[in-house]
């Protein structure tokens, strides 16, 4: 009866130990999506202690990117992206829901928040639906110190996954046809944020 006892004592700690983490990393990812006010129709990349990701498949690294942590004036953390070598590059790839925009007309607004600091540059690229890689918007920082959000709308995305089989959106920190193979200094992001808006065009 003793051992019984006990082992069903024990066999309701191991099941508790197995439930509590899952309620409590949904009750996490739940006040996440409140706290940055994240829809089904959003998708949204923080970069923090770690790269914090919502509605996004994934996030992947070129091997040449130099990614590294370190705050801003105000005390914010962030991430310093650089680049050393052919593949200093950031890849994205969103959820299924956010594909196709060709058959529905969806319209992506892409956002990124970023501290100007330094006089870098980063190219950002978007999988087409009649191109492939297209480049959508080019960032340069101009040294002001301040916090900046870059803004631009694809009307065309097709997000297939086919840039470079990785992802359906890419940011580069060096420009193939310049002078300056990769970016002269580190760009400092915050978060990155694309929000469908379906049947705009």
């Amino acid at each position: 009866m003793k051992r019984s006892y006990f082992a069903r004592i024990i066999a309701a700690f191991l099941n508790l130990s197995i439930i509590l983490p899952l309620f409590c990393a949904s009750a996490a990812a739940e006040d996440n999506m409140e706290r940055y006010e994240i829809n089904s129709n959003e998708a949204l990349i923080v970069f923090d202690k770690k790269a914090e990701l919502y509605n996004v498949d994934s996030l992947t690294f070129g091997s040449n990117l130099m990614a590294t942590q370190t705050y801003v004036n105000d005390g914010t953390r962030v991430w310093s992206f650089a680049g050393a070598g052919n593949e200093p590059f950031i890849y994205i790839k969103l959820p299924e829901s956010f594909k196709s925009s060709n058959i529905d007309g969806s319209e992506y607004d892409v956002e990124i928040q970023y501290f100007d600091s330094l006089s870098g540059y980063a190219i950002c690229y978007y999988d087409s639906v009649n191109w492939g890689s297209e480049v959508a918007y080019e960032l340069y920082g101009t040294s002001t110190d301040t916090w900046k959000t870059a803004k631009f709308t694809l009307n065309d995305a097709a997000f297939n996954g086919s840039i470079n089989k990785r992802g359906d959106l890419k940011i580069s920190f060096k420009e193939s046809n310049s002078s300056v193979p990769v970016t002269p200094s580190p760009m400092l992001f915050r978060s990155i944020k694309v929000t469908r808006r379906a049947g705009a065009n």
